[in-house]
């Protein structure tokens, strides 16, 4: 077993499948060792900032890290464990 995400104070935390578009988020830790990585492979990891541009209820959630746009499926997305500050 690993240990519980760290979190900054004021800061809620939520799996990527769950936020909305154009909320940012902070990764703070993908719970499965092979899709932690691949995501590490494609520069997320944890303190990574993401922003949600599309999360249908279906598809997949796509998200934006700098100037890269990068799909999460929803299995996936699942795993990516983040934390929404401020709020």
């Amino acid at each position: 077993m690993g240990m519980a995400p760290q979190r900054a104070p004021g800061s809620r935390l939520t799996t990527l499948d769950r936020v909305r578009p154009g909320t940012e988020v902070r990764v703070v830790a993908i719970a499965d060792p092979a899709v932690r990585q691949q995501a590490l492979r494609l520069g997320i990891g944890p303190g990574t900032r993401l922003t949600c541009n599309v999360n249908t209820r279906w598809g997949p959630v796509v998200v934006r890290s700098g100037a890269r746009e990068l799909a999460f499926g929803r299995p996936l997305a699942r795993l990516v464990v983040v934390a929404m500050e401020g709020g």
